[in-house]
């Protein structure tokens, strides 16, 4: 495994990234916040 990560810098730099935010606390609050931004988009935006 170690070889994919020497062949590809920026596939190990994601991982790290997505490990970051999954195991973080405050993934969940990130979450609805997006959600909740997604939607006033949904309701703000007009026909």
């Amino acid at each position: 495994m170690e070889d994919l990560q020497q062949q590809s810098p920026k596939r190990g730099l994601t991982t790290k990234i997505v490990e970051i935010f999954t195991t973080s606390q405050l993934s969940f609050l990130f979450l609805i916040i997006s959600l909740l931004a997604g939607a006033a988009a949904l309701i703000l935006t007009p026909p």
